[in-house]
């Protein structure tokens, strides 16, 4: 038998294509969120004003009534009030969770990038807490080397809204009248069940209007969950902490509008677009800035002088099967973290392979996840690029991009080491700001000053040449999308709630 081995041809082999990556699928034409963990996602519905595009512009209402929370074994009442008794709102019958809004530059996933609550000892499963999680370590490397150790064409990363702002006026780039960040912030959003009484139905793709029975009440509609953002939040919470006068003294003697939720009694929030009237009090002024306004009343309203009495009392039989399907929030929400947040990364953001690279290397686990997550992904990227396609003019000339060089770049030094615990912060450790700011600076772990009406009860702190995007990226779609004289306005209205607020070197996560 001869064992040497016989050289052979070369066949001739047609390479009909590659293997298919993440960045090959183009995302859904709505805006996904991932809010309610696995368990539930196909038996409870989710809610927020804005679901259905050009809701904000037609200033469609958005109505809701909250329900109580489920009390622990060792109460003597079934369900918990949702207002103490100095006005201030339970943060468990509305639960504050810190999300990232609109991620990727198609703006196409909501996510929660830590566990959606503080563990009982402190302490996080690795890369699931405030300062470890794959989103924050890349945000909070890349403004950390801001003005000196950031490649030119990284600079878009950084750049601040009105940062955003004067570069699209120097370079005549108007597809969307909004700047917002290439990527987005932590947001507090606020979590409640609920009752439905007017919104979009993202599932069905249909409108619910409240006509004698609220969406909900039903015996088979199950569990509703609805959140809103902190400017909703803040107007809502000042409504409840409203007291009456007395028609003698004028002292303050009771709250005007009953407890949110109490199963007796209860109450409607309205939301919409605070450009428009007041769709509950006709007397109101107009309401400042832009986003959107929240109001309370007994009644249901579609405008001031268009509203319906309704009954907002709780039956028996409604609150037996709610006792039931009722679930501790912990278990209700799902946090997006570790390398399954490397993995949504790099699905709606390849362009972010190297400096995702860049700000995970010191983390083997996180490292492993990326060479596998961002494989067909571009090893380097002009950001200026993502500028000229999302907010380029629609045309057939090419966008102009300013001359940089986009070559792999790496820190010559490496982070520095994460930071210890910051202690807990309370509502008496914050102070109300003089104005509104708007979010311009990372989320460093460091203690920061907080409107008392932007943020829950209790805040806890955790221990601890130009390249071209793959065929069919996020950012490809959207320029197609451009191109046929979509824009932004396809993508829905952005969010103009009032953002976390700089204090000192930045702001806490």
């Amino acid at each position: 038998m001869n064992n040497i081995y016989q050289p052979r041809v070369p066949r001739q082999i047609e390479e009909a294509g590659r293997a298919q990556t993440a960045a090959d699928f183009e995302p859904p034409e709505w805006n996904e969120t991932r809010y309610i963990a696995d368990a539930y996602v196909n038996t409870v519905r989710y809610w927020q004003p804005g679901a259905k595009k050009k809701s904000y512009d037609n200033s469609e209402i958005f109505a809701y009534r909250i329900l109580p929370e489920v009390a622990p074994v060792h109460e003597s009442e079934s369900f918990l009030p949702a207002r103490r008794s100095d006005g201030s709102l339970s943060s468990r019958a509305i639960w504050p969770v810190c999300v990232i809004e609109k991620f990727g530059f198609d703006r196409k996933i909501s996510f929660i990038p830590t566990l959606p609550y503080v563990p009982g000892d402190g302490r996080y499963e690795p890369y699931g807490g405030l300062y470890d999680n794959p989103y924050h370590l890349l945000t909070s490397f890349l403004w950390r080397r801001k003005e000196k150790r950031l490649p030119k064409e990284w600079a878009p990363l950084v750049m601040t809204t009105d940062k955003i702002t004067e570069y699209r006026k120097q370079h005549g780039l108007w597809n969307s009248f909004f700047s917002t960040l290439l990527l987005p912030l932590p947001k507090f959003r606020y979590f409640s069940y609920a009752l439905l009484y007017r919104g979009y139905d993202v599932k069905t793709e249909c409108d619910f209007e409240f006509d004698g029975l609220p969406y909900g009440l039903g015996a088979d509609d199950g569990l509703q969950v609805v959140s809103v953002n902190q400017q909703v939040y803040g107007d809502l919470k000042r409504e409840y902490a409203r007291k009456a006068r007395t028609a003698s003294a004028g002292a303050m003697d009771e709250f005007y509008f009953p407890d949110p939720a109490a199963p007796d009694q209860g109450t409607i929030n309205h939301v919409w677009n605070r450009s428009f009237p007041n769709p509950v009090d006709s007397s109101a002024g107009k309401q400042e800035g832009f986003g959107y306004a929240g109001a309370v009343e007994c009644r249901y309203h579609l405008s001031a002088t268009n509203f319906r009495e309704t009954d907002l009392r709780l039956d028996a039989a409604f609150l037996d099967q709610y006792y039931e399907q009722w679930q501790p929030w912990p278990q209700m929400l799902r946090g997006t973290t570790g390398i399954e947040q490397v993995r949504l990364i790099a699905r709606y953001a390849p362009e972010l392979k190297s400096p995702c690279e860049q700000a995970w290397e010191r983390y083997p686990v996180l490292m492993t996840a990326w060479e596998e997550a961002f494989a067909g992904a571009p090893d380097s990227y002009d950001f200026y690029e993502t500028l000229h396609t999302i907010y380029g003019m629609n045309g057939s000339e090419p966008p102009v991009v300013p001359e940089t060089n986009a070559t792999r770049h790496r820190a010559q030094t490496p982070p520095p080491p994460l930071p210890a615990s910051s202690p807990v912060t309370t509502m008496n450790d914050i102070e109300e700001p003089t104005a509104p700011l708007r979010e311009e600076t990372p989320m460093l772990p460091r203690s920061r000053t907080l409107s008392p009406v932007d943020v829950p009860e209790t805040i806890h702190a955790a221990t601890r040449p130009r390249s071209t995007p793959r065929l069919l990226s996020p950012l490809k779609a959207i320029g197609e999308r451009n191109q046929r004289g979509l824009g932004d306005s396809d993508l829905g209205t952005p969010d103009y709630e009032e953002e976390f607020l700089p204090s000192g070197n930045g702001a806490a996560f």
